[in-house]
């Protein structure tokens, strides 16, 4: 990989790596097909997730351009914005989150937001209007910082940027270190901000591994969106890094999101049951069981040759999201 880019960013020792792999062998035989887990909730414990991956690069261009704060954004309960604050205070930076609080929520002390506040982040609370200019807003504080004497680093939203895809290409690299011949054929993962997904292609594509596809399942937004995103963001990487890469041998699947960005549904909270009570294994309700049914659902379909496909899931994280009111609510469990 190294003598395909022009260079490899620096990067910081902060997650548990390489992260563990899992066979699934109770849900694998149940849907009669190899699925395995690639543990990235297991990356830390208050980091843990794959943001952290992504703020190994981020931080070390923060600390490498002597900041003394980090600026980011999320949802209110942003698995990204927690890791971020963490990973910060122990590199020694302070950070502001920008964390967006719908008027349907309730500000409740408890998951990721839990753990923000015990770090000492300091925070802007924004409505989902203010939201959709959150990079203007981000840039305006971090110009009345300067005034007052910090250095701010702003880290872009889920930190997809030319440096943090850096954590998923990087990645993959270990994925093909923990096997003696790369056994799958098809990796799922998780869509918020494309940087992970773009990671993985990336990566696979300078390890010269194109067989293998990457399916992608967002929880938001559009996929003209996605596409368009990740589409620039390889012409950037190539720009950058001296490649000629293009997005290949990709799918983004629709239909998955539910009522909304971090709604659960009754399919999604049927499979999260499901995986926990067979192989012990969680998910959360934003990312991963999404992604996790849409897996599922695939299957059923029989969209996979159940004798020569073997399938990876990337399990990003997200259980400090579980341990809030709204989302113990959903899963009707009772205490007897």
């Amino acid at each position: 990989m190294e003598k395909k880019v022009k260079y490899i960013p620096e990067k910081l020792n902060l997650a548990n790596l390489p992260t563990p792999i899992i066979h699934c062998e109770e849900f694998s035989r149940k849907l009669g097909i190899q699925i395995d887990i690639k543990q990235d909730d297991m990356t830390g414990c208050l980091t843990s997730g794959n943001k952290i991956r992504k703020l190994e690069f981020l931080l070390a261009d923060a600390k490498k351009q002597n900041a003394t704060i980090v600026l980011t954004c999320g949802g209110f309960q942003s698995n990204h914005s927690r890791a971020t604050a963490v990973a910060a205070r122990q590199v020694g930076l302070k950070s502001l989150l920008f964390l967006r609080v719908t008027e349907h929520e309730k500000k409740v002390l408890a998951g990721n937001f839990l753990i923000d506040k015990l770090v000492g982040a300091q925070f802007e609370f924004i409505t989902a209007e203010q939201y959709q200019n959150r990079s203007k807003l981000m840039k305006k504080k971090a110009e009345e910082l300067k005034k007052i004497g910090e250095n701010p680093y702003i880290i872009p939203e889920g930190g997809t940027n030319l440096i943090g895809i850096w954590g998923y290409i990087h990645m993959f690299n270990e994925l093909v270190e923990q096997h003696k011949e790369f056994p799958y054929t098809h990796i799922y993962c998780a869509v918020g901000t494309i940087g992970t997904m773009t990671g993985l292609l990336i990566g696979r594509d300078l390890l010269d591994l194109n067989h293998v596809k990457i399916i992608g399942v967002p929880v938001c937004g559009k996929i003209s969106h996605f596409t368009s995103k990740m589409n620039r963001l390889v012409e950037e990487f190539n720009q950058e890094f001296g490649t000629d890469l293009k997005p290949q041998n990709y799918e983004l699947l629709d239909g998955y999101i539910g009522p909304g960005y971090s709604v659960p549904y009754k399919e999604e909270i049927d499979v999260i049951k499901d995986l926990a009570q067979s192989d012990g294994v969680i998910l959360d309700t934003c990312y991963t069981g999404k992604t996790f049914y849409a897996l599922v659902d695939q299957i059923k379909k029989n969209q996979f040759n159940s004798e020569k496909d073997k399938i990876l899931f990337i399990l990003t994280g997200g259980l400090f999201s579980l341990f809030t009111e709204n989302i113990i609510e959903q899963f009707g469990l009772e205490l007897n």
